[in-house]
């Protein structure tokens, strides 16, 4: 199966190929004592250390939900179960002189083991309390932020209700 614009592969956000992207991921989390802890995934830049979510582009022929499963997993390197959808977010920005324009999807994903190994887009993982989340996705213009907030007050409506 193609998309609109004829292209067979994924719902990418370069707009001579698709002028909209599609990606989904998700806030993936474990139950430490009382509390939950977030996992963040980091990159090694000049500028320093950046963190991320899991997510990525979404394929013609799968769902969003697995495509958060799929991307986890790829770029976490981690096997998780969805529990709630939490939200999207709407992102336009310039690159190489091109326009992109992309809707990030997320996912409440808990933690259930180990896959074989992550990916080459992050250089390492680190599990982080609520707060430390908080603080170390607040510098990026993605708002990542805001979904590590979602999916705290899901998990502890969950468990007050």
């Amino acid at each position: 199966m193609t998309n609109l614009y004829g292209y067979n592969k994924e719902y990418n956000a370069i707009n001579d190929v698709s002028p909209f992207g599609i990606s989904a991921g998700g806030v993936v989390y474990r139950k430490v004592d009382q509390d939950f802890e977030f996992l963040l995934l980091g990159r090694t830049e000049e500028t320093g250390i950046t963190y991320h979510l899991p997510k990525g582009t979404l394929h013609v022929d799968e769902t969003l939900e697995s495509c958060a499963i799929r991307e986890i997993a790829e770029e976490a390197g981690v096997e998780v179960e969805l529990k709630a959808y939490i939200g999207a977010r709407a992102e336009e920005y310039q690159q190489d002189e091109n326009l992109y324009r992309k809707t990030l999807h997320y996912y409440v994903a808990e933690f259930l083991s180990e896959a074989e190994s992550m990916d080459n887009e992050h250089d390492f993982k680190e599990w982080c309390s609520f707060e430390d989340a908080i603080a170390k996705l607040s510098p990026s213009i993605k708002q990542e932020n805001e979904f590590i907030v979602r999916a705290n007050q899901y998990l502890h409506n969950q468990l007050n209700g």
